[in-house]
């Protein structure tokens, strides 16, 4: 019986500790107990003690009773288990949340900034930022835009244009012409009104503007030789005010007009007649 115990005896050995070796160490160490190993690599795992390809435990853990020209099963480390931050930048808060979760990490703080180069909603950045590699879980802040922060909009009615688009670029708008009247008297170029007239307004955004084309021109008709009567009544027809000069001897027949015919004028301008 204790032949037969000690004959058993010599047919098993110890499972030698290869843990922390590469592959190959714990292969040269392993033949060292007449035993073989393999490393399967679905049984991998993480590890932050161990570098990645290093043994992190054996099957049959270390000292324990095994045949001699069996095999040790090696769990080999995969190193530590980190996720990389994707890329958010311009994503909704719901489709970083989102990504976040793909990649095993967690929406962290929510913080949210003007930015004029970003749309309202939207990623501006991260922190950690994207490409940082993290732990499973670990929480990613997220820094979201409000969109172009609001600017006072300056009134600029009376203005020439020139002025009231310098006047708006000064305040971070932009200035638009959408409209073209006729105004009398008033210069041309010049805002009479504008949309909104007061308030404030995202950064970068239009102000609308109302701006004079400046009167119409209406050319001079000859009217020397009619009755001033007549003259008079051509001249009113045609958008002019009529200043008539008459001499105390004179006839009733236009001598001179001042301005000379075909001269052009502004629709509303004055024009003078002289009796002979």
């Amino acid at each position: 019986a204790l032949v037969a115990f000690l004959v058993g005896s010599a047919q098993f050995t110890r499972t030698p500790d290869l843990r922390n070796r590469t592959l190959a160490e714990a292969q040269e160490e392993a033949r060292r107990f007449g035993l073989t190993v393999v490393a399967p690599a679905d049984k991998q795992e993480w590890s932050e003690t161990v570098a990645r390809g290093r043994v992190v435990t054996t099957d049959p853990e270390p000292g324990h009773r095994i045949r001699k020209g069996g095999t040790i099963t090696l769990i080999l480390s995969k190193g530590p288990e980190r996720y990389h931050v994707p890329p958010l930048k311009g994503l909704t808060e719901e489709e970083a949340t989102r990504a976040l979760a793909e990649s095993n990490l967690a929406k962290g703080q929510v913080i949210r900034e003007y930015d004029a180069d970003v749309p309202e909603g939207e990623v501006i950045r991260s922190d950690p930022p994207a490409g940082t590699a993290l732990k499973r879980g670990t929480p990613v802040n997220l820094v979201i835009s409000k969109g172009a922060e609001p600017v006072d909009v300056p009134q600029v009615i009376n203005m020439p244009l020139d002025q009231a688009m310098a006047k708006l670029r000064e305040a971070g708008l932009k200035g638009e012409v959408v409209k073209r009247v006729d105004v009398p008297f008033v210069p041309d170029n010049t805002v009479v009104n504008q949309d909104p007239k007061f308030g404030r307004l995202p950064k970068g955004s239009t102000v609308k503007l109302t701006v004079t084309k400046g009167p119409e021109l209406v050319r001079v008709p000859r009217v020397t030789g009619m009755t001033m009567a007549k003259a008079k009544k051509v001249l009113e027809k045609l958008g002019f005010q009529v200043f008539e000069l008459k001499l105390p001897f004179g006839g009733d027949t236009v001598a001179n007009q001042d301005p000379e015919p075909g001269t052009q004028r502004p629709r509303g301008s004055w024009v003078t007649i002289r009796n002979m």
